[in-house]
């Protein structure tokens, strides 16, 4: 049995993020899988993404581990420090 878990990241964010950008050049250069929904245009729909995860902001980012438990993440720096790698 493998002891290294596969698991998926899904991210909110918004265009004009400066941090949405870092966690996604982040995630691209490490290869790490993952889907982001830009919400410029649904704005209501990230709303009720932030109220049921209890997060003000974006990027807001969950971690969805094969065999389906979710993960909440956070934002960019949480993201970095959960997969215990620098973001520099």
């Amino acid at each position: 049995m493998s002891s290294k878990v596969k698991s998926h990241f899904i991210l909110w964010t918004k265009e004009s993020c400066p941090f949405c950008c870092m966690a996604i050049e982040f995630l691209e250069s490490k290869k790490i899988s993952h889907n982001v929904f830009t919400m410029d245009d649904d704005l209501e729909t990230l709303d009720m993404v932030k109220e049921k995860f209890e997060w003000s902001t974006v990027p807001l980012i969950i971690e969805q581990v094969v065999g389906g438990d979710i993960v909440f993440v956070g934002g960019f720096t949480d993201l970095t420090a959960h997969l215990g790698v620098p973001s520099d």
